[in-house]
């Protein structure tokens, strides 16, 4: 389950990431990134990725060739 405020989604042509602010560091995103296959989601990364900085902007989040790239 994804909770916080906040939120941005972007997603590629196979990927989806959702960033959103725990209630209790609003000013701090979490990343959630998947793969979007055939069967549903997936997810990229072992865990939700935290970043020093908040994301409230879909153009600041990329998946490209396995590479995350923010900017917060």
């Amino acid at each position: 389950m994804l909770a916080g405020g906040f939120g941005a989604l972007a997603a590629g042509a196979d990927w989806l990431a959702l960033a959103m602010a725990p209630v209790v560091h609003w000013s701090q995103s979490v990343l959630s990134m998947f793969h979007i296959g055939e069967t549903g989601l997936s997810p990229l990364t072992v865990a939700p990725v935290a970043l020093k900085g908040m994301i409230n902007d879909q153009y600041k989040i990329q998946w490209r060739a396995g590479v995350l790239t923010t900017i917060a």
